[in-house]
């Protein structure tokens, strides 16, 4: 033991004995809890929000209610909450993290702090990893609040909007934290009032913290809905573009910054970049009547512009790919190489190609794409393409993929593209 330790103590110790005298008070209320009959065990419930409503607070409950809660979960379940059991509930319902073994019980531990904070009619969340342990934990469990006269609800994957918005109502709601995060971000979404499914947060337990609020946490819940802004800039922006005249930098050119000798923008091959000229900047704030390309207020339509700008660069890859098959013998029988590039949705969604070729009059069937990614890859070949050529060697995402990863339609060998080509 260290000098510290000696002269102030442990700390963890100290709390120790600080919950214990609270279990200790719980406890000596065993034997007077244990000779109520069900119907006046039931009516602690009330008693307890009466007094609640009165002005005392929740702590000033604890003793009673764990001890209420305790006799219940004997009377319905057959199980009666242990010394250690009853500790891990007076630190849950403090907000901080205990920590169990396996067998120890946290299940029926989180009933004591769970049935407290539910007498002030807010609404209790519990959280778990998965829609079996939400559903079997609310049926388990759930016997003691409903024995004790408060609701349960289950909110899982496969319920209706009514059932989720009554499973949220209730006193005790059990769910997995993928369900209560997706309904926080459609109630974000909505419109009307009526129509958010969740009410106020105000308590919950987390089952398994260190999965859910750790692990769990580095996949982000994403969510899409109708914008509210107009989508006109975008189809502008794809206008401007077209209007663009611009040149390949020079490698012997010393300047970095781009020069208005190669027009409205300079494309630097090596670095798979474009930038806007001066006079690139000029013709883009006379086509939106803007004073200030840079101005932040004006920041919207630079993003549009640069993201059609980098359809510059793919494009000019898939130029400058083409023309370098065609001393294979693949010269002009297709009018156009079309490329494929950042597919940002999760999945190979095939939109996006079938968009980009339904703009310059083509079709699957008669297509060679470019790709770069194994995603956009996937794209194309989802979209019914033929021959998708990938960009061998040039980007990184490729250069070190794995062949079995490409899909049947990809091709690294240009005489092999050559065939596929013929056979079309």
């Amino acid at each position: 033991m260290s000098f510290m330790e000696k002269v102030f103590g442990d700390l963890n110790e100290k709390e120790v004995k600080k919950v214990g005298k609270i279990v200790d008070r719980i406890e000596a209320l065993d034997e007077e809890t244990s000779e109520l009959s069900d119907e006046e065990l039931k009516g602690r419930t009330e008693e307890f929000r009466e007094r609640l409503d009165e002005g005392e607070e929740l702590d000033d409950l604890l003793p009673e209610a764990f001890a209420v809660a305790r006799e219940a979960a004997w009377r319905v379940l057959g199980m009666k909450p242990f010394r250690v059991q009853l500790m891990g509930g007076v630190v849950m319902h403090q907000g901080r993290i205990a920590e169990m073994k396996t067998g120890e019980g946290k299940t029926l531990a989180a009933t004591l702090p769970v049935y407290l904070n539910a007498l002030e009619g807010k609404g209790v969340h519990v959280v778990t990893v998965n829609d079996y342990l939400a559903k079997r934990d609310m049926e388990w469990m759930g016997k003691i609040y409903t024995f004790l006269g408060l609701t349960v609800g289950c909110v899982i994957h496969d319920i209706t909007d009514e059932q989720r918005r009554a499973a949220y109502q209730a006193d005790v709601t059990y769910g997995t934290n993928n369900e209560y995060g997706f309904d926080y971000l459609r109630d974000n979404m909505v419109i009307y009032k009526e129509d958010m499914m969740q009410r106020d947060l105000n308590y919950a337990i987390v089952d398994e913290v260190d999965s859910i609020l750790i692990d769990e946490a580095r996949t982000p819940l994403i969510i899409s809905g109708q914008g509210d802004k107009s989508t006109v800039l975008y189809a502008q922006a794809d206008r401007f573009i077209r209007t663009l005249h611009g040149g390949i930098k020079d490698e012997n050119d010393p300047k970095d910054e781009p020069d208005d000798k190669y027009g409205d923008y300079v494309v630097f091959e090596k670095d798979k970049q474009v930038a806007f000229t001066d006079a690139g900047i000029h013709k883009c704030e006379q086509f939106f009547g803007i004073d200030n390309f840079a101005d932040p207020e004006n920041m919207l339509t630079m993003i549009k512009a640069e993201g059609y700008k980098s359809g510059v660069v793919t494009s000019r890859l898939a130029h400058t790919t083409m023309r370098g098959l065609k001393k294979f013998g693949i010269d002009d029988f297709f009018d156009t190489i079309v490329a494929v590039d950042d597919c940002e949705k999760a999945k190979p969604d095939p939109e996006p190609v079938l968009k980009a070729l339904e703009r310059i009059g083509s079709t699957p069937q008669e297509a060679v794409m470019l790709g770069d990614t194994i995603h956009d890859i996937r794209c194309a070949h989802n979209a019914g393409v033929k021959a998708v050529l990938a960009d061998w060697g040039v980007t990184d995402p490729l250069k070190n993929a794995d062949p079995e990863d490409l899909p049947d339609s990809a091709i690294e060998d240009p005489i092999q593209l050559l065939g596929v080509i013929r056979s079309m």
